[in-house]
């Protein structure tokens, strides 16, 4: 199994959705929650999947093309398509995240022992809102050193300018970053092209050999809260 080089790190970059909770069923819950609105929400989808690789520098940038194509697929006015993102859409992710979703087990004894050893925390999140879905499943936002949402600064993951904005805010350089995500298309490219690490979380034991190291969240905490001081 690929080995993370602790030593090298002086900061820890967290994706939220997936990482800091675990979303199983997310999908579900969100489709239960209004039926009526499976087009809509498979039509956020498809957008949102559509602008992965492109960067719009701004957020205004960014919520002009996005809302324009959303208003396009679900056939309805910009201003009802946006209406329907901030208030319900996004209304909707925070009441599911309440309902059905807590942290991670020991994100604060894991936030301490890297604050310990002078380690950087940050969630990168590909969703806005990101400080209030995380009040949601009982994390506090202040417990973080930095907090980004990749749409508030003009594209989604794994856009390269976005790594290198975030660097540049924490006052790190690329080798010496540490990125723990869910999605190796995402997070993991996010960590590739600063020349960072990456370690993938997942829900079972990885039953295939990677590139980069995979880990259960249980076994990521363990490993981090070993690592000697110093």
């Amino acid at each position: 199994m690929v080995k993370i080089d602790w030593s090298r790190v002086k900061a820890v970059i967290f994706d939220f959705d997936g990482t800091l909770y675990d979303k199983k069923n997310y999908p579900l819950h969100l489709i239960l929650a209004n039926p009526l609105d499976i087009c809509k929400v498979g039509a956020e989808r498809s957008v949102r999947k559509g602008m992965k690789d492109k960067d719009f520098e701004t957020a205004e940038n960014f919520n002009q093309a996005f809302f324009q194509q959303l208003a396009e697929r679900q056939k309805v006015s910009v201003e009802k398509a946006q209406t329907w993102y901030n208030e319900a859409y996004l209304g909707r992710f925070l009441k599911i995240l309440k309902k059905h979703y807590h942290a991670q087990p020991r994100v604060d004894e894991l936030l301490e022992k890297l604050r310990d050893r002078d380690v950087k925390t940050a969630v990168f999140s590909d969703y806005q809102r990101t400080e209030e879905r995380m009040e949601a499943v009982g994390l506090s936002p202040s417990a973080f050193d930095f907090c980004f949402s990749a749409p508030d600064m003009g594209a989604l993951k794994p856009a390269p300018r976005l790594m290198w904005e975030i660097l540049s805010e924490m006052e790190v350089e690329g080798p010496e970053i540490l990125v723990v995500g869910d999605r190796t298309d995402t997070d993991g490219v996010s960590a590739l092209v600063v020349d960072g690490q990456f370690i993938q979380i997942v829900r079972k034991d990885p039953q295939e050999v990677s590139t980069h190291a995979v880990m259960l969240w249980d076994e990521f905490v363990e490993e981090a809260m070993n690592v000697p001081m110093g």
